[in-house]
């Protein structure tokens, strides 16, 4: 699964590069999505919850915290809710709400960074 997860950040970083030589915003949102998802779908296979359809995101979270609270990894935790909030506001938000996507390049940028600092700890659970 980490491959996979790699693949996707991978995408993402090259959305952002896109998304900088065309001035596309979507392209931002989309490097966005495409960057939590990397983190959000191997987090719910380290949970044990791949099988699940329903209010998955929320019970990705509420598993992982335990976990990186013990080896005081809370900014792991931390970083993913973040990028959750993001892809909240890159999938549904026409014009965004939230001050840190505002400008979406930047946003981009950090939900790439944040990813894979997630997916590095993720990986040592």
């Amino acid at each position: 699964m980490i491959e996979i997860a790699r693949a996707m950040l991978k995408i993402a970083e090259e959305l952002v590069e896109s998304g900088r030589i065309e001035k596309s915003e979507l392209k931002y949102r989309a490097a966005v999505n495409r960057a939590y998802y990397c983190v959000f779908l191997f987090a719910r296979a380290k949970t044990g919850l791949e099988n699940e359809i329903h209010d998955v995101h929320g019970s990705v979270l509420s598993r992982l915290y335990p976990r990186f609270a013990r080896v005081r990894k809370t900014e792991t935790f931390n970083s993913i809710s973040k990028l959750r909030k993001y892809r909240e506001q890159a999938d549904y938000a026409f014009p965004t709400s939230e001050p840190e996507c505002q400008d979406w390049e930047k946003c981009a940028t950090n939900a790439v960074i944040q990813a894979g600092f997630a997916l590095n700890h993720l990986e040592r659970l």
